[in-house]
């Protein structure tokens, strides 16, 4: 299987989890997502799909280049697909009806989606630095 397969799957589930959990406890409480919120979840995966894509080419040549361990680039995965779950959770929280409830979600998104991009650019940089020197300093 390739790499952006396992990652997909790895951000997938437990995103899925925890957004289906938050849509649970938000109509025991009253607070109904729309549909298109649960899109929102996937923004932290295509920030970094992106920000990959831009320095490497692909999710695979990424992986490949930055000589990370299969299960590390899992983790990563798993954490980011729990934050991006959670970016609506915030929403159970904010009933002010002058608020549009997608206003909440994807500001909520979108800093979760920063967040994940700094800890990813961190985390590779921690398991080779010289890739990603290599790919952003001008050879010559």
């Amino acid at each position: 299987m390739s790499p952006t397969m396992i990652i997909l799957t790895s951000y997938s589930i437990p995103a899925y989890i925890l957004a289906g959990l938050t849509g649970w406890v938000g109509r025991e409480r009253g607070v109904h997502l729309k549909v298109y919120e649960y899109a929102f979840i996937y923004m932290p995966f295509l920030f970094i799909a992106v920000h990959v894509a831009t320095l490497f080419g692909s999710i695979d040549m990424g992986v490949a280049e930055m000589g990370m361990h299969p299960v590390a680039v899992v983790l990563i995965a798993i954490t980011g697909g729990i934050l991006g779950g959670a970016s609506l959770i915030p929403r159970l929280f904010v009933k002010d009806p002058e608020i549009k409830p997608i206003v909440v979600s994807s500001a909520t998104s979108f800093m979760v989606a920063l967040f994940c991009l700094k800890m990813f650019f961190l985390a590779a940089m921690i398991a080779n630095p010289m890739s990603l020197m290599s790919v952003t300093m001008p050879k010559g």
